[in-house]
Parts: C-alpha cells; structure tokens; sequence
C-alpha cells in the first residue's frame, strides 16, 4: 500500500517492538508501576501521544481486549452475543471498581 518493501517493513516492526520492551523495562528499573497496555494515537499532522494502562488483563485473551479497545476508542458495539458478553462484563467491572 505504501510502495515500502516487506523485508524492510517487518525489520522496522520488529525494531519498534524493541523499543516498546526496552520503554516497559526502563519504567520498571525506575521504580514505576509496569504498565500493562501502550497504545500511540496520531494525528493527521504526524503529531502523536501515547497512553499507558494499567488495567489487570490476566482474565482476558486477545478478542477479549479488542472488543473493548474498539468499544472505548471507536465507540463500537459488537455485534455477536460473545463480544456483548464480553463488553457487558467490562462495562459491569468498570462501575464495580469506581464504587
């Protein structure tokens, strides 16, 4: 799509990976809680932030958190009783925490 050579692509993926464990390792020799998820929103200017969560994901797979990633950045529903469920059940853990 962008005319970049795949080869050339993966190692630039594989490098940026990289960083992203040396960043998760440096926050933990400092001292600071290790965060659990890393996600960079860019903007259409190139500018861009990163945001770190914290959220226990020792109960939840892959689909698990792109159903909710879709449903808290996208404001996307799913449309299967497995995503609701799943949704439902985080929504419900969410106001179980705030209490």
């Amino acid at each position: 799509m962008f005319q970049v050579d795949e080869e050339e692509f993966e190692k630039r993926v594989d490098q940026f990976y990289d960083q992203i464990k040396n960043l998760w390792n440096e926050f933990q020799q400092s001292g600071h809680e290790p965060w659990t998820t890393f996600m960079m929103v860019f903007d259409h200017s190139g500018k861009f932030q990163v945001e770190y969560g914290y959220e226990d994901l020792s109960k939840t797979d892959h689909y698990d958190r792109m159903v909710i990633w879709r449903y808290k950045y996208l404001g996307l529903v799913p449309k299967s009783n497995l995503g609701k469920r799943i949704l439902e059940e985080y929504l419900k853990d969410a106001v179980d925490e705030s209490d």
